[in-house]
């Protein structure tokens, strides 16, 4: 992916699906501030979710990025989030071995389980 990412500053939705992106998530999606909609699903996405992409793309509503290879815990920045969450996680959530979580449309709040 190129660096041009980051020159587009008006941009609300980036649909990427399946594609065959690798690598880490581009830095220069966190630039874009008004963005609402991002779709990275079903692309060769590996390494840690930056915490840049919640604190810094505030207007974020949507985020699928499924059939990737993310790792890692799931940023606490996520928590920062205007109050579209209510109620809580179940703690034995981390006992899983799902791959993917649902959870939009829904009153969830209070904190993710550590685990």
């Amino acid at each position: 992916m190129s660096p041009f990412l980051s020159n587009l500053t008006a941009l609300r939705h980036l649909n990427l699906y399946e594609n065959q992106f690798f690598g880490t998530i581009p830095p220069e999606i966190s630039s874009l501030q008004h963005l609402q909609v991002l779709i990275l699903t079903d692309n060769n996405f590996t390494g840690p979710l930056s915490p840049s992409i919640f604190s810094n793309c505030s207007q974020l509503l949507v985020i699928d990025l499924s059939l990737n290879y993310i790792r890692g815990r799931i940023p606490m920045e996520i928590g920062n989030r205007p109050s579209e969450f209510t109620g809580q996680l179940p703690a034995p959530l981390t006992n899983t071995t799902m791959y993917g979580l649902d959870v939009g449309n829904n009153h969830l709040s209070g904190e993710l389980p550590s685990d």
